[in-house]
């Protein structure tokens, strides 16, 4: 059964903003948020963009912890995901269920 996991759910643990005084151009804003240790694969995590100055997605990356709260790994899987309206919707990859996912989101 898959399930949708509100962003209000999630942990952020960091939200790093490029400085206007820096030589990056693009101004890439990267947020990270944690998924709570009930996640299975297939379930859907809502995240809205704007929220974080984000209007143009650039890139989407996930992690799977091995153990909760412990060693992260990059998840195996391809990446299912889409925007409308301005909110992305990224389907947990992988193989396993109850596992605390970081999924990590950057864009301009």
């Amino acid at each position: 059964m898959t399930a949708s996991i509100a962003e209000t759910s999630t942990t952020i643990h960091s939200q790093q903003l490029v400085s206007p005084e820096t030589t990056n151009p693009l101004q890439i804003k990267w947020v990270a948020f944690e998924v709570p240790a009930t996640a299975d694969d297939g379930d859907e995590v809502t995240i809205t963009l704007a929220t974080y100055g984000i209007t143009t997605l650039w890139d989407i990356m996930v992690w799977t912890h091995t153990t909760t709260d412990s060693v992260i790994i990059t998840e195996a899987s391809e990446i299912n995901s889409s925007v409308v309206a301005g909110t992305l919707t990224v389907t947990i990859p992988g193989s396993t269920d109850n596992k605390k996912r970081v999924i990590m989101v950057g864009g301009v």
